[in-house]
């Protein structure tokens, strides 16, 4: 089936007012190329392509074109992907956690003793597709290094075929999927498809691609699982649309195979651009012709709505315009042709005075003339009864603190000098003043006291914690000083937070730390951080310098050490601390992940094993405390282990 590209929905839109809900095929977000071009490029249509993947290219022999599902489709060319293949350049980036979905089109497969590779990237885990040799005469297998191989049988066939792949990381399964029916679910412990890239379609590493004349379609990589109603919504390419058409008189559908004279809801089917079914569900309303009475007041004449007339005087005319449905809207127009008017206005202005037209500026008494609408638009001529006023002058003589703002509030002067500012006078015009002002300074200082308590400032205020402050006190001129107070406050906190085998000193800022052991009251060789892991049960405490002053904290057990931090028991572990070598004795023999993590939880080492037993190399790590994860199937055990 051909890809056609209809235009009938959206022309629906402009000529009947009409309302669309449609129900489209899913677009891919990774990947999506249809293999309609000419030429070497194709595009990516997905609507989130990674970086640098808008478009791919053909090499060697591979071509696009000819007739796929839909319109064109890679067409193989039965020759090593070493120089025959479609570069993507997409870096697979696909892994346990990563959900997603991948499915193409494919025909003209015949069976053959040639391993015909269909997409792949061998910098991935050796990530491939394929048919014949282990996957079987026209079955693909799906396989990755790390990765439970995922066969579909009967899909590599010469009849058009769409496979479907989905991967679930929330259930761990890959299923797979014939013509949109699922066919094979095969449950996964990891799906490490990732690498440097590029995937390769129409080809893996040096291996033959697409078989010569093979053809491949519609290749779609979303990243997430999308539905079984998708799956066979991408295998019918069948879409669901509802149209709501307002139209005036009878209404021909889509197809042009109906006509509907009445109101209802009507069904109809038209080619979607997926090269399958629209399936219309067309909500329709047949409109009428309308009747409306217009009641118009304007001057000298009027233009009719429809533009086909002009009337000078009033009464009773007659006009037709289209109405929103876009039928005829008889219109009963009853027209009011209106004068134009005459006013007198009195007016008092500063200096001059600008007519209302903004034609003319008068700058003394008298009596003007001007022209400016009504209130129905008419000319309104007035006669203007003007009274021009004028602006005053003054001195002031001013002392003040700094600044002053002048009285307009457009200005603040800060020196001594003569200044001018303008406000309105009795007459409401300007009032230029004159200011002779004399300016005396507020003066500032800084002081840099240090206190262990309470520190009282020269304007009398008390402080409790350090920072910059500032006071305010008279100076002798009668101005400010504004003192600022740059406080170093010495407050030591001698709480002490645990996390696990962790001691944390609440007093983050002091100039130093020694953490001491209570039971001997002797200080701890190199323990001089903020924080201190204790390697063996006991009492601990630190001793806090912060400026001046100098305070030891409350003693605090640790008694966690070596404890499991849960309940499940996968594993025994020993000796405990331990110096060089940590034994792991698993006596059922599972099938075990193990992680060590140092106390911060940063990976150092990991492994996994079935051994019944399994040694952990811990010669060459610092002392301190260390965690041990091991899980198996959903379930981890945490040990704490002591590096003496």
């Amino acid at each position: 089936m051909l890809r056609t590209n209809y235009y009938f929905l959206a022309a629906l839109s402009v000529l009947f007012c009409t309302n669309l809900w449609s129900q489209g095929i899913p677009n891919p977000e990774i990947l999506y190329y249809k293999f309609d071009e000419v030429g070497t490029t194709v595009t990516n249509y997905a609507t989130n392509p990674p970086a640098g993947t808008a478009t791919a290219t053909l090499l060697g022999g591979v071509t696009q074109g000819s007739t796929g599902q839909c319109n064109g489709a890679i067409i193989g060319s039965g020759t090593a992907s070493s120089t025959d293949y479609m570069n993507t350049n997409w870096a697979p980036s696909l892994n346990s956690a990563t959900p997603w979905t991948l499915s193409f089109w494919t025909s003209d497969i015949g069976a053959s003793s040639t391993l015909f590779y269909i997409f792949g990237d061998a910098n991935s885990n050796s990530f491939r597709c394929f048919t014949n040799g282990v996957a079987g005469a026209s079955n693909w297998i799906l396989r990755c290094t790390g990765m439970t191989d995922v066969y579909i049988n009967g899909a590599a066939i010469v009849a058009p075929t769409m496979t479907t792949f989905t991967f679930d990381p929330t259930t761990m399964n890959i299923k797979g999927y014939v013509n949109g029916v699922l066919v094979t679910t095969v449950a996964q412990t990891n799906v490490p498809i990732s690498g440097v890239g590029p995937l390769k379609v129409c080809g893996y590493g040096t291996n033959v691609g697409l078989p010569s004349g093979g053809k491949m379609d519609e290749f779609r990589l979303y990243d997430r699982v999308i539905s079984d109603a998708d799956i066979m919504q991408l295998y019918t390419r069948s879409t669901i649309d509802t149209v709501n058409v307002l139209s005036c008189g009878d209404y021909t559908s889509p197809s042009g195979n109906y006509t509907w004279t009445t109101n209802g809801t009507y069904s109809d089917t038209i080619p979607n651009s997926y090269c399958g079914d629209s399936l219309l569900t067309i909500n329709l309303t047949i409109a009428q012709p309308s009747f409306d009475t217009m009641d118009v007041t304007t001057c000298d004449s009027f233009d009719s709505p429809s533009g086909l007339y002009n009337w000078t005087t009033s009464g009773m005319y007659y006009d037709t315009i289209p109405n929103a449905a876009g039928c005829d809207s008889l219109l009963t127009i009853n027209l009011t042709i209106n004068n134009s008017t005459y006013d007198t206005m009195d007016v008092t202005a500063c200096e001059s005075y600008d007519s209302p037209s903004g034609l003319y500026n008068w700058t003394t008494s008298g009596m003007y003339y001007d022209t400016i609408p009504n209130m129905i638009g008419c000319d309104s001529l007035l006669t203007i009864n003007l009274t021009v006023n004028y602006m005053t002058s003054d001195s002031i003589v001013l002392t003040e603190c700094d600044s002053l703002v002048s009285p307009s509030g457009n200005y603040t002067w800060t020196t001594s000098g003569i200044y001018y500012d303008t406000i309105p006078n009795a007459a409401g015009c300007d009032s230029l003043m004159t200011f002779n002002l004399t300016i005396l300074e507020s003066t500032v200082s800084t002081i840099t006291p240090a206190s262990c308590g309470t520190y009282t400032a020269p304007d009398g205020t008390d402080y409790n914690a350090s920072g910059t402050y500032m006071a305010i006190i008279p100076n002798g001129a009668g101005c400010d000083s504004i003192i600022t107070i740059n406080l170093t406050y010495w407050n030591i906190d001698t709480n002490v937070t645990v996390s696990g085998a962790t001691l944390t000193s609440a007093n983050a800022g002091a100039t130093s730390y020694q953490w001491v052991d209570c039971a001997t009251q002797t200080p701890i060789a190199g323990e001089t951080n903020a924080s201190f892991t204790a390697t063996a049960n006991g009492d601990y405490a630190v001793m806090i310098d912060n400026g001046p002053c100098s305070y030891m904290s409350e003693c605090t057990t640790i008694s966690n050490i070596g404890i499991e931090e849960n309940g499940v028991v996968l594993v025994t572990a020993y000796p405990n601390p331990v110096s060089t070598k940590l034994t792991v004795v698993n006596a059922d023999a599972k099938a075990l992940t193990l992680r060590l993590l140092d106390y911060a939880g940063k990976e150092i080492s990991s492994r996994v094993s079935s051994e019944e037993e399994i040694t952990i190399d811990m010669k060459n790590l610092a002392t301190g405390m260390y965690i041990l994860k091991v899980s198996n199937n959903g379930s981890e055990q945490t040990i704490k282990v002591i590096r003496d």
